[in-house]
């Protein structure tokens, strides 16, 4: 057997120490390390400084797509290829657009480090570090980096994720213009947080996590948590970088801050936050006031401007959705003012003012029934008669509406004023792009709104045999024309801040008592479970499913449902930071006419509505 090593001699006896001072490690002495200054430096006069690690960290940025995490980062390797052909394509851009994307392609990748192959030019070798501007050939050569590319430059990942998902999904629901502002927030950092802000909160709630089923009474799913917090955060930074411009009376560009401040209203509709909507909105009446002409002179001013009346008039809408009586007659005119007419004159315009007509017509359509209706509700300031020639001016106001749309934004099938339609199947109408599918949408569920015969009929001896439902039925069948031939995934995409489907069917359902009718938006609005879609329009399914399915019940037993409201008014709810729903009530209270008798009544019903 062999012996083991002999122990190796060691070359000298010194042993070197790792503590000491500064002065004395730099002068190469012992340090005698007496405290609180060693001999040495005491001697000298030079203060005696410890020595301390040097903790040198590097920022790696590891890629979600990885399959395996890496703990250092790896240097880059050059390799110089021979003979590569000018014209080759660097494999390094198709992996740059991937990384962008977020797409990794496994196949493409080595399993060492990534290789960058530099192409060879006439006599030499073009380096890393030359741009592409020194050389024409190859800046005729290299693509043009995109606008994500150039953000990423001095982005953060995070950013990039929620910049990427704005340009692919959020901007679709908002109006084309935006896209401009995106390109605005690059040299302003509260539009950009703010726009990065409502990009996270539409992640979040685009994509639901939790578990449970969706049922008629409660949803159990709630907003992607992470997505949540990224929005809040954005969404505080953003909101502290107005207060402190307020403070130091320093906003800047009135154009600027509208467009923050619209995004903001975006952001607290979406959450069901009605105070802080209202918040913002002050604000906006305030800056509109003050910097109107200068808001107005600009090309984006008067888009912010249509934006913004489309935004209030769809906090409107779902605020009047499940409230209390004395809310509704409390209600304030929503027609716009005469200065604001003059300046709209876009494509989004067109839907700014229809939906100022449909919650004008709603409100004062209301207004008038609450009157007729039995006795404790509150008067209003206005009489039936005077509703009624209101509703009279907002027609007119409609079919002006109606006769500057062009021929492409009208029905690919024309219709006759008053037609028979088949309850059984309903025939679709057809447009050429979902928005305007969805401003006339508006359209027909104004003319619902308008319709003065049951006021009339009410306020006359009750005839069985006498239909005041008439015109407004041939409307309604219009509106299920149109939604007929929408696209559901639309319909979630693009109405998520404006008024959506959902939230129409149950309010036109209370002037069209028809039960087929009925019934097939009642199998509307239960497909949408099939396709695990919580809400329209930020609107919850269920509720628009549950009233309507309260509707159908009291239309089979032969009453006619005309409001909707809750025992006392809970502020719009807690908002939905965790659920889709922002209010919880178990008691509504129906006002109706009894079929048997005709006689109004007033009826608390029993219900199960949110989470």
């Amino acid at each position: 057997m062999y012996k083991p090593a002999p122990q190796r001699q060691k070359k000298t006896n010194i042993v070197r120490s790792r503590s000491g001072c500064k002065a004395c490690r730099q002068r190469r002495v012992k340090c005698d390390e007496k405290k609180p200054s060693c001999s040495a430096c005491m001697r000298r006069g030079k203060k005696c400084e410890a020595i301390t690690p040097n903790l040198d960290f590097r920022t790696s940025i590891v890629l979600a797509t990885e399959q395996h995490a890496v703990r250092h980062p790896k240097r880059l390797k050059v390799v110089y290829v021979k003979d590569t052909p000018i014209h080759s394509t660097v494999a390094g851009n198709e992996a740059n657009d991937a990384i962008l994307n977020g797409v990794s392609d496994d196949s493409n990748r080595s399993e060492d480090v990534p290789t960058f192959v530099p192409r060879r030019m006439s006599d030499g070798l073009v380096s890393i570090g030359q741009s592409a501007s020194q050389s024409p050939v190859l800046s005729s050569l290299l693509p043009l980096p995109s606008p994500i590319q150039r953000r990423c430059l001095y982005r953060s990942g995070c950013e990039l994720f929620y910049l990427t998902y704005w340009e692919n999904s959020c901007a679709r629901s908002l109006p084309i213009f935006f896209r401009q502002i995106a390109s605005m927030a690059n040299r302003h950092a509260t539009l950009m947080q703010a726009l990065l802000a409502l990009s996270a909160c539409n992640m979040s709630r685009s994509s639901p996590e939790g578990g449970g089923e969706v049922s008629s009474t409660q949803v159990t799913y709630r907003p992607r948590r992470e997505y949540l917090l990224s929005s809040q955060h954005y969404y505080g930074s953003a909101v502290e970088q107005i207060a402190r411009s307020i403070r130091r009376n320093s906003l800047g560009s009135p154009l600027h801050t509208l467009a923050v401040l619209v995004l903001f209203c975006y952001f607290e509709s979406s959450m069901g936050n009605f105070a802080g909507f209202s918040c913002h909105a002050d604000g906006i009446d305030t800056l509109i006031q003050t910097h109107f002409t200068t808001i107005a002179s600009d090309h984006l001013g008067p888009e912010l401007i249509a934006a913004w009346i489309v935004a209030k008039n769809h906090n409107w809408w779902l605020r009047m959705n499940f409230s209390s009586f004395s809310l509704q007659l409390s209600q304030g005119c929503l027609s716009l003012s005469s200065d604001i007419s003059k300046i709209l004159h876009s494509i989004n315009a067109q839907r700014a003012e229809i939906t100022s007509i449909l919650c004008e017509s709603y409100r004062i359509n209301n207004l008038t029934l609450l009157q007729l209706g039995p006795c404790g509700i509150q008067q209003s300031n206005l009489t039936v008669d005077e509703c009624i020639t209101s509703l009279q001016i907002e027609s007119r106001k409609l079919d002006e509406w109606h006769a500057t749309l062009p021929h492409s934004e009208l029905p690919i099938e024309s219709f006759s004023s008053f037609e028979a339609l088949d309850q059984r199947s309903i025939r679709p109408l057809l447009f050429t792009s979902h928005a305007v599918a969805m401003n006339y949408a508006y359209y027909a569920c104004s003319r619902i709104m308008q319709c003065t015969a049951l006021f009339h009929d009410l306020q006359r001896p009750y005839d069985p045999s006498n239909d005041a439902e008439t015109e407004a039925t041939h409307w309604m069948g219009i509106l299920l024309r149109v939604v007929a031939g929408l696209n559901r995934q639309d319909c979630f995409r693009e109405n998520v801040y404006s008024i959506g489907i959902a939230s129409l069917f149950p309010v036109c359902l209370l002037r069209c008592h028809n039960v087929a009718f009925g019934r097939w938006v009642e199998n509307w609005l239960s497909e949408w479970s099939k396709v695990c879609t919580l809400e329209e329009g930020s609107f919850p399914i269920t509720q628009a499913l549950e009233i309507t399915r309260i509707i159908n019940q009291e239309n089979v037993a032969g009453n006619d449902i005309y409001a909707v409201a809750l025992p006392e008014d809970d502020g719009g709810g807690r908002g939905k930071y965790t659920s889709y729903a922002s209010q919880r009530f178990d008691k509504i209270i129906l006002i109706g006419r009894r079929g048997s008798s005709g006689q109004m009544y007033s009826e608390l019903v029993p219900v199960q509505i949110g989470s």
